[in-house]
């Protein structure tokens, strides 16, 4: 038996020498001299294929084919043509394979002579992991698998995959389907064979990642998505289907499993972004035309198959796809103790399947309250949920907030969330159960604990929560269980929970978190941060000035040791606390308030979802997200209450408190406060005062036109030097006293508070003698008394800025001009009331463009006005404008821009998002130069609507804004009751 091999390179030379000694190292029923090895790579040179003619010298043939198609199937198709051998594989360069591998499948071929096809069993190595692949189930045993009756395990790919070259010949890849080009060839050859070879005991591990794993290289590919299913899924679907009609089942369950591959690399945070809200609803019904050939049992999978995380509410979600509807309601069926959901003549899920997942506990009042969401498969309208507790029944009520699931961006189906207060019994123990009503009966209900503040958590047996008059909360065998407890039965629980952490490597934590009590319990530590990865933002703000103040404080702000700002925070006199070692857990841990711009606030101090169940019974700061961005945009499931237990949402802007008050994010109004932005602290004090008519601008006119006089007429006079001025900082809130107390010491340091009132800042100063003599005279005869000469200059002199910021890349080999910023440019150019506005006004404009532009920006016709430059622009640059025009709606929000005009620039057809600051739009070139020369018009001022709209979107807190948060944090800090007995 002859095998001819082909080896993909992927030019790391380790990589493929290693490969080639592999593959010649095969020893068994073949060995090397039978083997013909076909080398493919790009651009290789003589020295590389000598390289590897040394390497297969024992080898029966070994040639070289230069690489270069779009994808695989040309190459799989010449290489299948000139094949020499009875048999043909592929390998990629990187791979591990066992040295039976090819032995061990040829004989199991031999065995069974009318198969076509074999392959072991594979594995892919990725993200630094080996994982299984999902079709290769590791109960299948070795044998000829009838894939009429098996349908979860199968090859997808070539590499691994032997098959017998005059069968490969007569199945030739087809190139159309592009990037699943070689999937679907493999499904149409196993379509026609309909079985194959399966040895459970070779394996090969490949470093090619497929579809189901998070670094398959087509996951932000937008060609991955709608295209991919255009051109290969549905196209599979009408090749395989049959006579009857029919598709096989087992290429049913590997479209379905391609689309869930798409669904779950998309899921919740998982979204790559790659397909906008419209794309995204585009592949939505794309993909509900392929479910359109899967049969109902397949999207129910009713033979079991391991599909990963498909539970029901995707299987309800997917059937409403395919039917047209946006909620697929099963029929409800029931027996003496089950409760069934019927699907035709399926019963896709029970009461078994069913939990209550318990989100949240508290205790107030002598009641236990329950924040809880569960899978509505049973439809809320025909059903009652209820729970009993001391023998006696409640029903629940269903609040507004809701636990929903996101693919795309776009909300899927919803979990119903629900509340439930039940009077405590402080005598004896009690138990809590959940139970579906319907129809006069009571079907039992799973209790389960998942996320951070649910307490009880069912990994740690050991947890509970800490009631009044000695009595706690447990989880036991998944009832919630009230009891009375003393000080000797909660010490037993928390060594329990130690022990059990043990198990998650966080044993030492735990034990230090004990031991280091004492020392914490009386210090108030407040714990800021922004993501530990980055700084800078509204944690750090907080955090800075709350180091100004005089109360009795800890202040520590947590973050990444490597990262840059940790490093600008040392050189500003501050020590942050760096997260992932041991001192910043107890630090969390011991927290009685933490202040974070972001969510997800376990996760950034190291407590992840395998360590968290072994804490989750410790916290109990209270909570607090302040918004850092005017432009940020909300997501319901990140920024919903439940998320991190937020007790308070200081929203910056009034657009983010209307979107919080939605029932999705579960927030009480009095959760909700209107603060405005940290980082915009001073907003209106920095805006330039009102000028009254016969003010000081009326000289300034005089001057800049007895000046422009003095030019025309002796052009050899001196030019005035320009003044550097610079501002008094306004901000009363930061000071650089409060360096002294980043260790996390008490901040009893009291800052020196700047109270200047608003006033030109000290400047170099001229004398008018210094001036020509004209000007002199000029000055002398219009200055008010007081005035000083040395301002005009710089009024004279500087030009004022106007940036219009475009990020819009230049295509390689693209004409400048026959591009959008090319029209916009002409356009301005060629618009004489514009420049002549502009020479008027002392203006410029100042093009930013992207890097790609870079040696072209020689190209686009300008005047002396208007100039291109790259960006970035550096904040310093920015703060120079006095009118902003930009296509990115983030970046108008942006603190250095909130405090200028500025106009949304829609380039390509964009438009801008709903909610967004800046009512002014430009959509073309023509619009933008009349908005500019009407802003010209108005000196560049903020047009009524715009400053309208600017006072409603940064609210009423504009002023002090970290003042009031601090404040308010404080006094509920001093009016909550949270008891902290153990």
């Amino acid at each position: 038996m002859k095998l001819s091999v082909l080896l993909i390179l992927n030019e790391n030379d380790d990589d493929d020498l290693r490969a080639v000694e592999s593959i010649g190292a095969q020893t068994g029923e073949i060995s090397s001299s039978d083997i013909f090895l076909v080398i493919a790579g790009k651009g290789l040179d003589t020295d590389r294929k000598q390289m590897f003619l040394e390497k297969s010298q024992k080898m029966g043939l070994t040639a070289f084919i230069d690489f270069t198609a779009d994808n695989d199937a040309g190459l799989f198709n010449s290489f299948i043509t000139h094949a020499n051998a009875d048999y043909c594989t592929v390998f990629f360069s990187g791979s591990s394979i066992d040295k039976e591998y090819y032995s061990g499948i040829l004989s199991g071929m031999k065995f069974f002579p009318k198969a076509q096809m074999g392959m072991g069993r594979k594995y892919c190595r990725t993200g630094g992991r080996t994982v299984r692949d999902i079709f290769c189930p590791p109960d299948t045993h070795s044998g000829l698998i009838d894939l009429g009756e098996n349908y979860g395990c199968l090859p997808r790919s070539f590499d691994g995959t032997l098959i017998r070259t005059d069968f490969a010949a007569a199945h030739l890849f087809d190139p159309a389907p592009g990037i699943d080009a070689e999937k679907c060839g493999i499904m149409m050859m196993l379509k026609d064979c309909g079985e194959f070879v399966y040895v459970s005991e070779v394996s090969l591990t490949g470093t090619r990642p497929m579809d189901d794993h998070s670094t398959y290289r087509y996951i932000y590919d937008e060609q991955w998505y709608t295209p991919s299913l255009l051109r290969s899924l549905l196209p599979l679907c009408d090749a395989a289907r049959g006579e009857d009609g029919k598709i096989p089942l087992f290429i049913q369950y590997f479209v379905l499993r391609m689309l869930l591959c798409r669904f779950f690399e998309n899921k919740d945070s998982r979204n790559k972004g790659v397909l906008l809200k419209k794309d995204a609803q585009t592949f939505l019904n794309t993909a509900a035309e392929v479910l359109k050939n899967i049969d109902d049992k397949v999207i129910c999978n009713i033979h079991g198959l391991d599909m990963g995380d498909y539970d029901i509410s995707l299987k309800r979600y997917l059937l409403g796809a395919k039917h047209g509807k946006k909620y697929y309601n099963f029929e409800l069926s029931y027996d003496h103790d089950r409760l069934f959901a019927v699907c035709k003549d399926m019963l896709p899920g029970s009461n078994d399947m069913l939990s209550i997942n318990v989100r949240k506990l508290s205790f107030s009042g002598n009641e236990l309250h329950i924040e809880a969401d569960y899978e509505d498969i049973f439809n809320s309208r025909r059903v009652k949920i209820g729970a009993l507790y001391n023998n006696e029944l409640y029903t629940v009520k269903y609040s507004g907030r809701y636990s929903a699931t996101e693919f795309f961006g776009l909300c899927a189906y919803k979990n119903k969330c629900i509340h439930l207060s039940v009077p405590v019994n402080e005598v004896k123990a009690c138990r809590l159960s959940f139970c579906i009503m319907f129809k006069g009966m009571r079907f039992g209900v799973r209790t389960s604990f998942s996320g951070e503040h649910s307490v009880l958590s069912g990994k740690n047996g050991n947890a509970y929560l800490y009631l009044d008059k000695k009595l706690i909360c447990r989880n036991v065998d998944g009832e919630i269980w009230t009891e009375p407890a003393g000080r000797a039965k909660r010490f037993g629980l928390r060594a329990g929970s130690a022990a059990k952490a043990a198990g998650c490597r966080r044993l030492g934590t735990r034990l230090a978190y004990e031991l280091s009590r004492p020392f914490f319990r009386k210090k108030n530590i407040w714990l800021f941060t922004d993501g530990v990865n980055k700084g800078g933002e509204a944690g750090e703000l907080m955090f800075k000035y709350a180091m100004t103040r005089t109360d009795e404080l800890y202040c520590y702000y947590l973050i990444d040791k490597k990262s840059e700002d940790s490093a600008r925070l040392k050189s500003e006199g501050y020590k942050p606390l760096y997260s992932g070692g041991l001192i910043s857990r107890l630090i969390y841990l011991n927290s009685k308030v933490i202040i974070s711009s972001k969510p997800g606030i376990a996760g950034l101090n190291g407590f992840g979802p395998e360590q968290e169940p072994y804490f989750c019974d410790i916290p109990k700061a209270i909570r607090a997200r302040v918004q850092d961005r005017a432009c940020e945009e909300l997501n319901a499931i990140r920024d919903q209450q439940l998320f991190d237990d937020t007790d308070i949402f200081f929203c910056g802007t009034a657009a983010a408190m209307e979107e919080l008050k939605k029932s999705a994010y579960g927030y009480r109004e009095d959760r909700l406060a209107l603060s405005g932005l940290p980082g915009y602290e001073g907003l209106r004090s920095e805006e330039e005062p009102q000028k009254d008519e016969g003010s000081e601008e009326e000289l300034f006119d005089a001057i800049r036109e007895t000046i422009d006089k003095v030019k025309a007429e002796n052009r050899e006079a001196p030019e005035p030097e320009q003044a550097e001025s610079s501002e008094t900082d306004n901000n009363t809130d930061n000071t650089d006293a409060a360096g002294e107390n980043a260790e996390g010491t008490e901040n009893t340091v009291t800052a020196e508070v700047k109270t200047e009132e608003d006033s030109i800042a000290d400047a170099p100063k001229e004398t008018a003698e210094e001036l020509p003599e004209e000007i002199s005279q000029e000055v002398s005869e219009n200055a008010e008394p007081g005035a000083e000469p040395e301002m005009i200059s710089e009024t004279v002199t500087e030009k004022r800025q106007i940036f219009i910021i475009i990020n819009d890349r230049l295509s390689e080999g693209r004409d400048p001009a026959d591009t959008e910023v090319g029209r916009l440019v002409n356009e301005l150019c060629g618009d004489g009331e514009l420049c002549a506005a502009l020479s008027e006004r002392n203006c410029v404009i100042t093009l930013v463009l992207d890097r790609t532009w870079q040696d072209k920006t020689g190209e686009l016709t300008a005047q002396e006005e208007i100039s291109a430059v790259i960006g970035p622009v550096e904040e310093d640059g920015l703060q120079k404008a006095e009118l902003v025009v930009c296509s990115d709606t983030e970046l108008l929000c942006r603190r250095s821009f909130a405090l200028r005009p500025g106009i949304f620039f829609s380039t390509g057809g964009k438009e801008r998002p709903a909610g967004y600051f800046r009512p002014q739009q430009a959509k073309n070139a023509g619009e933008l130069c009349g908005m500019l020369k009407k802003a010209l018009a108005g000196d560049l001022a903020f047009c009524p609507e715009e400053q309208e709209e600017r006072q409603r979107f940064f609210g009423e807190q504009a002023e002090g804004c970290a003042r009031y948060i601090y404040d308010t944090l404080l006094k509920m800090q001093k009016n909550e009751r949270r008891d902290e007995k153990k």
